[in-house]
């Protein structure tokens, strides 16, 4: 699977893509706070008949990697950093289609920390791009609208009881959140801190098969 960088508006992403010719479904990949794009870029190892584009967020994050948006004094996001980068990562989901041949109807964004929280703004945003969202030891902020129409969207919610930095009624707030939009949600609690573990992975590749759908059989087409 090739690997590609380049500079689409203010993100930089890495593409990896399968054998043959699109449209692929896709995953876009949000990392956290000091993180790059390659952090997240193993679970591509998962499914590998997918194209996976991993965004670099847009701010260098002091001690290195980058940020998506700042934090301010109470730990709580900057309203205006997020809501920029969250009309970043929209514009971009919605060009992705036109750089290169990705099924539009079949595009999950999953983030992981900072990503998270704009892989669940993307869940609760208007209707189209992407059809689900994976938010992964994320939250959604508050002042993030849900209301309006229901969206007919998935979304994959894991959080940690053992975590200090997005503790765990963060997560469970989201996934509140997304349903009141109307998202189908799939939530799991597991044992662990601040991280992504083997069995959320698990749970992940087999949510990412039924919500793309048709995923297992694209390798041998």
């Amino acid at each position: 699977m090739p690997a590609i960088v380049t500079p689409v508006g203010s993100l930089h992403y890495t593409v990896r893509v399968p054998e043959g010719s699109g449209p692929w479904p896709a995953v876009v990949l949000l990392h956290g706070r000091g993180g790059d794009m390659g952090d997240l870029l193993p679970l591509a190892e998962e499914l590998p008949q997918l194209a996976w584009v991993a965004l670099r967020a847009p701010l260098p994050y002091r001690g290195g990697g980058y940020a998506w948006y700042p934090i301010i004094s109470d730990g709580h996001p900057d309203e205006e950093g997020f809501l920029r980068a969250q009309t970043a990562v929209r514009a971009f989901l919605v060009a992705l289609p036109g750089q290169m041949p990705v099924d539009p109807d079949r595009i999950a964004v999953v983030g992981f920390s900072q990503g998270a929280a704009l892989a669940a703004a993307t869940g609760v945003g208007p209707a189209g791009i992407p059809r689900a969202c994976a938010v992964l030891s994320g939250y959604l902020p508050g002042f993030v609208p849900v209301q309006g129409a229901p969206v007919q969207r998935h979304a994959f919610v894991a959080y940690g009881t053992l975590d200090r930095v997005v503790p765990a009624e963060r997560g469970q707030q989201a996934s509140e959140r997304l349903r009141v939009r109307g998202v189908t949600v799939e939530e799991h609690r597991y044992a662990m801190e601040h991280t992504v573990i083997p069995i959320e992975v698990a749970d992940l590749r087999q949510w990412l098969v039924s919500v793309l759908g048709g995923v297992e059989t694209a390798v041998t087409e």
